[in-house]
């Protein structure tokens, strides 16, 4: 029998160590990279996911995990195809939240902003140090489309390695990143009874 009929009878302490204000850095980007190399150390699965929610003309929000890929110039950085469901979203409504989880350390990290594209050079260089088989990927994916059945997808990819054999791989004016500058980034961390901290 599923154990869903009893989720209300899930329960964490979340008393882990205490989190104080004269314990926070000032600045934001300096506490998160305070936490993120705990986190590195503490050997978190994939410290740099996180969940990227977004809205579209609806007004409905839609959510996914993500990874991110740097913090450059106060802000956080991660890539994105355009034509995706997310990429459409945020072409619409610029405005995003993150949000960092990490369990065994008792801590999540929320980030809200505007999400803003960066120089196609900068797009490009990152896209060049993917392994080949991800450059492939990219291109024979379409992001958030429907696919009749897998072989579409099979079928595509090994065309694209064909017609690239032996040849560069370019990024498509549709790969590319965004960054949402922290102008109004929080910082939180899970305390007893549910209370947090909130550095702007």
């Amino acid at each position: 029998m599923s154990d869903t009929k009893h989720i209300h009878g899930f329960r964490e302490n979340y008393s882990k160590g205490e989190l104080l204000e004269t314990m926070i850095d000032k600045n934001p980007i300096v506490q998160f990279h305070q936490w993120f190399d705990e986190a590195v150390k503490e050997k978190i699965p994939e410290p740099n996911a996180f969940i990227l929610a977004t809205s579209m003309v609806d007004f409905k929000p839609s959510a996914r995990v993500m990874l991110l890929k740097g913090v450059e110039n106060n802000s956080f950085v991660f890539f994105t195809n355009y034509e995706s469901r997310k990429g459409k979203e945020l072409t619409w409504n610029p405005y995003a939240a993150m949000v960092f989880l990490w369990l065994p350390m008792q801590r999540q990290i929320r980030i809200e902003g505007r999400v803003e594209k960066i120089p196609a050079e900068e797009s490009a260089n990152y896209f060049q140090s993917r392994p080949r088989e991800s450059q492939l990927g990219a291109w024979a994916s379409q992001q958030s489309v429907v696919l009749e059945n897998r072989n579409m997808l099979d079928e595509k990819y090994s065309e694209l390695e064909k017609k690239y054999e032996g040849k560069e791989i370019l990024a498509g004016q549709n790969l590319t990143l965004a960054r949402p500058p922290p102008l109004h980034a929080s910082r939180r961390r899970k305390l007893v009874d549910r209370t947090a901290l909130t550095i702007k």
